[in-house]
């Protein structure tokens, strides 16, 4: 039976490498071998850190002590790069698991190594970073939701001590209101951000209308700031959309910063949402949303290239680039499209679709 496990180990398509507690290779296998440059002879006795990039040498150490020796942690299929003999970095897919002896005591971990591609390991990549973005993108637009009542708050109370002398009851009742009316807009900012935060990754149905009035309480304090007046018009009753994670509300959070960045001097953000059919299957229904404004548009040799990476018209550290990008590529995993009309000094109309849900049985 030993025998078999040996030939199973030695045999795997995947690289495979143990240690012992201190961090010293005890064995490896042919694949080990294949991908990392090392001979047996080579590796064994030598510090784990032969195939570990100097950059990630502390978080792999921390991670195999705290999580893998010390807790008996498996830790599952997670990409990084590790460095071979030749100094070239390869891109891998990660499994560490702990080693234990007849006791149960943790003697060491085996790591299962799978090479990725290139394009496996950016894409990857790309999709972290994509999710950083639109998650940044969310912090920034609840910072601005929580610092202007934050600030009215802290004014209010300043107010108050310099001048509690001179306070009666019904100016410090006043005051009191005001303070709490913008405690509960940061509350209910902040609780709009949590919900999503909460909410099951996967697919599930969801109603677009409330999805967009969560977005559009994110935003109301920038619209308030910038004297935009906001115009919903938004169609009850609308079927579901089957959504993926909880990406939509970056969309719309997107799309109207981006509405609001283009109205320098105030203006008008209007949302219509209602049903059309396909008009690839006139059979098949589509939920769309129309977002409109009266900023200061886009030229038509620019609008060819808002969905291009890293392509922006904001001023240097005021946009990525990225956010329509982002807002492209969710909508396609959610077999939506989006169209962009636009006319300078005029404003932009962003229009999508998305394919809606007819019965109980495609929410399955």
């Amino acid at each position: 039976m030993n025998e078999y496990m040996d030939d199973l180990v030695e045999n795997a398509g995947d690289g495979i490498i143990s240690i012992s507690r201190d961090g010293t290779i005890m064995s490896m296998n042919r694949s080990a071998e294949d991908i990392f440059g090392y001979s047996r002879s080579e590796a064994i006795g030598q510090d784990i850190d032969i195939i570990v990039p100097q950059d990630k040498l502390v978080d792999v150490k921390q991670l195999l002590l705290d999580k893998v020796i010390s807790n008996g942690e498996v830790i599952r299929g997670f990409e990084t790069e590790r460095i071979r003999k030749d100094g070239k970095k390869v891109a891998v897919n990660v499994t560490i698991s702990p080693i234990r002896d007849k006791s149960g005591s943790v003697v060491g971990a085996s790591g299962i190594f799978r090479t990725l591609t290139e394009e496996e390991f950016m894409r990857k990549r790309i999709t972290q970073f994509d999710k950083l973005i639109s998650v940044g993108k969310l912090a920034a637009e609840l910072a601005h939701q929580v610092n202007s009542p934050l600030g009215a708050v802290v004014g209010r109370i300043q107010l108050i001590l310099k001048n509690i002398d001179k306070f009666d009851k019904e100016m410090l009742r006043n005051n009191l209101k005001q303070m709490m009316t913008g405690c509960d807009h940061i509350r209910t900012a902040i609780g709009s951000l949590l919900d999503y935060s909460r909410r099951v990754a996967g697919r599930k149905p969801v109603d677009i209308n409330t999805v967009i009035e969560d977005a559009l309480i994110m935003m109301s304090t920038r619209l308030m700031l910038k004297k935009i007046s906001v115009h919903k018009s938004l169609t009850k009753n609308l079927p579901e959309i089957m959504e993926v994670g909880s990406e939509l509300i970056h969309v719309f959070v997107s799309i109207m910063s981006n509405a609001i960045d283009a109205m320098d001097k105030g203006g008008r953000l209007e949302v219509i949402t209602d049903v059309v059919k396909d008009p690839k299957n006139s059979s098949v229904s589509k939920v769309r949303i129309t977002i409109m404004d009266t900023g200061h548009g886009i030229s038509e040799q620019n609008i060819e290239k808002i969905f291009t990476p890293f392509y922006t018209t904001k001023d240097e550290g005021k946009g990525t680039g990225l956010g329509l990008p982002i807002v492209k590529r969710i909508i396609k995993i959610h077999k939506g499209d989006i169209d962009v009309l636009s006319k300078v000094n005029q404003g932009t109309s962003v229009i999508l679709s998305f394919p809606g849900l007819i019965d109980d049985e495609e929410a399955i």
